[in-house]
């Protein structure tokens, strides 16, 4: 099945119902804090629009294009905002955060319609045992780098005769239009023969700065953290070559960008204070 770029990145169940309108949502007071708040969005080509805080003092006034976002959760120290905005590829964004005594802003883009070039997204792509596994992808107008998704396994015996379970997942951000990932990675030294498998491969367009150590983010003013523009590419359904193929366990939506918010976070320069503040 294929999967889209969603927006929706916890579970838990909405604790706050904010006001939408001409106003913005309510603003309960909170405790003063005398961090910088944090930032996490994206914007995705279908309009679907995602933005969580941290480090609040009070519950801010969201906007995105000068469209006000709904509250979608507020849990602790983190509120999150989700909502369906009109764009298309090549659209400019502009993020407003407001919580009364600061204003953080940012700006992306939404990167341009791509596809995976080197396999048929419509046919279950083989890896034949012991080999190399590539994937290419066609070029994204405003894309500054691509995230990978990929993820397989499978039940083999070994050489001796032992039946193992083996698993591999990457998630990374990529700048060129194609990822290697080698046999080693992909097949333990005692493979004898494979009996179940499955896998998957997914791959985003991302305007904005790429999520990796040292990254600052684009949040600027008052806040930190990153505000992105994203398109789905595709995604691959995969089998190792001459195994049944195993019972699927798909990841959904939510758990996909819940590992790329978790990315973000690590990365992001107020993260420790953002974990403290939501174990209050």
């Amino acid at each position: 099945m294929k999967k889209l770029l969603t927006l929706v990145i916890l579970s838990v169940l909405l604790a706050f119902i904010g006001c939408n309108g001409t106003q913005g949502p309510a603003r309960p007071q909170g405790t003063a804090n005398s961090e910088k708040i944090y930032v996490w969005g994206y914007v995705t080509s279908t309009g679907d629009t995602y933005v969580g805080v941290g480090l609040l003092p009070v519950v801010p006034w969201v906007t995105v294009n000068q469209e006000t976002l709904d509250i979608d959760n507020l849990d602790g120290g983190w509120v999150e905002y989700e909502d369906s905005i009109l764009v298309s590829p090549g659209d400019s964004l502009y993020l407003k955060v407001d919580y009364t005594i600061g204003i953080a802003t940012a700006s992306s883009r939404v990167p341009g319609v791509f596809e995976i070039t080197s396999h048929d997204t419509s046919w279950m792509v083989r890896i034949p045992v012991r080999s190399d596994f590539t994937v290419s992808w066609s070029t994204s107008s405003y894309a500054d780098f691509y995230l990978v998704e990929f993820y397989i396994d499978y039940e083999y015996r070994n050489t001796l005769g032992e039946y193992r379970s083996f698993n591999f997942s990457k998630d990374t951000c990529v700048t060129s239009t194609s990822i290697t990932f080698p046999a080693s990675q992909l097949f333990p030294a005692d493979l004898v023969s494979i009996t179940y498998s499955y896998g998957d491969f997914d791959v985003w367009a991302i305007n904005g700065p790429i999520l990796e150590p040292g990254s600052e983010g684009n949040v600027t003013g008052d806040g930190s953290g990153f505000f992105l523009g994203s398109s789905y590419g595709g995604d691959l359904d995969i089998l190792i070559e001459g195994a049944k193929e195993k019972a699927r366990k798909e990841l959904s939506k939510r758990e996909l960008m819940k590992k790329l918010l978790e990315k973000a976070r690590k990365i992001g320069p107020n993260y420790e204070a953002l974990r403290e503040a939501l174990r209050r």
